[in-house]
């Protein structure tokens, strides 16, 4: 562990974290399972530092003790989050923490790197299960040709452009983020705690459950939806705009609606990234045909209906496939040009 290693490593823990960072972080966590361990350790001594006296400190290994004091110098209140994920009263001058944030796997992700689950499960990051802990940041930032992948706490998935900015705000019935930007979501559906991005005109979209992309500049809005449906606060009414739909909202014009035939093409600025949330089988292998010209089959009925939580970022067609087949537990094989997916024996 180099010098940047530890001020990334003590930025993340008191979530002053920039990207370049983030990405610090998770590349060293992903150098060794040592690595990994060292991490988790530091996690948990952060959290529970509020509890360790200045007598135990010296009684930490010296690299461990070395990133603890570094953070507690940046935040003198110490890491007051309980087990539940609530904040405490971060004290006058000091960062504030979210109330619902970041897991504690990679926040931010490398190109490549995949978290699946299938049906109703949690998705899986470098972090072992018994390490998905209640901390994180409470913004990310995006430089002029960067993008970023960060997962919420609540297994939201979100794909930021360049130049953009989210927030985490400090609210306890909903699920509530600020962004500056551009930014694609995959919401986690949670009927009792709607999910809220507040844009820079002042605009509100609600969701339930969706992915979506949203363009705010200055008063200027486009939202496009993938799947599902969304609700946008705009001067003074609501717009409901639904799957294959775009929204262009501008100051002083009316709200305008368009279905379009390729929802991709308005939002090419993702690429070939891909993210799911819930998303039954089927939805996905026509999103997968649509998006890179390949033949899905699937056999099952099923297997059809089984759902993909998860994204990928910058892999081609067959490393998608293969990581799909295995996290729905499909037999899949590769004839005439065309997938067929089965139930694994």
């Amino acid at each position: 562990m180099n010098d940047s290693d530890r001020e990334a490593i003590i930025s993340s823990l008191v979530g002053e974290a920039s990207i370049e960072e983030l990405r610090r972080v998770a590349e060293w966590r992903a150098g060794s399972e040592e690595n990994e361990e060292v991490y988790g350790n530091l996690a948990r001594l952060w959290e529970a530092s509020g509890e360790i006296g200045p007598d135990s400190l010296p009684n930490l290994p010296p690299a461990s003790r070395t990133i603890i004091e570094g953070a507690r110098q940046r935040d003198p209140s110490g890491a007051a989050i309980s087990a539940a994920g609530k904040a405490g009263t971060p004290t006058a001058g000091t960062p504030r923490r979210s109330g619902w944030p970041f897991r504690s796997g990679p926040v931010w992700a490398a190109a490549g790197v995949a978290t699946l689950a299938v049906g109703v499960g949690l998705g899986s990051w470098i972090a072992r299960p018994d390490e998905a802990r209640s901390f994180g940041a409470d913004s990310f930032v995006t430089g002029v040709d960067e993008v970023g992948t960060v997962t919420l706490q609540d297994e939201t998935v979100v794909r930021l452009a360049p130049s953009s900015r989210l927030t985490i705000l400090e609210l306890d019935d909903t699920r509530e983020v600020s962004l500056v930007g551009r930014a694609y979501f995959a919401v986690a559906r949670d009927e009792i705690r709607p999910f809220r991005v507040r844009l820079t005109s002042g605009d509100v979209v609600e969701v339930l459950g969706t992915r979506f992309d949203v363009l705010s500049r200055e008063r200027d809005i486009q939202i496009a939806v993938a799947e599902g449906e969304v609700r946008i606060g705009a001067l003074g009414s609501r717009v409901d705009v639904r799957a294959n739909e775009v929204a262009t909202i501008r100051e002083g014009e009316v709200p305008r609606v368009e279905r379009v035939d390729d929802v991709y093409q308005v939002i090419d600025w993702l690429g070939s990234f891909l993210a799911f949330e819930s998303t039954p089988l089927r939805e996905v292998a026509d999103e997968l045909e649509g998006r890179f010209g390949i033949e899905i089959q699937i056999v099952d009925v099923e297997l059809s209906e089984r759902t993909v939580t998860g994204w990928f970022a910058d892999q081609d067609p067959a490393a998608i496939m293969g990581g799909i087949c295995r996290v729905v537990a499909a037999d899949c094989t590769l004839e005439a040009g065309a997938y067929q997916m089965d139930l694994a024996p």
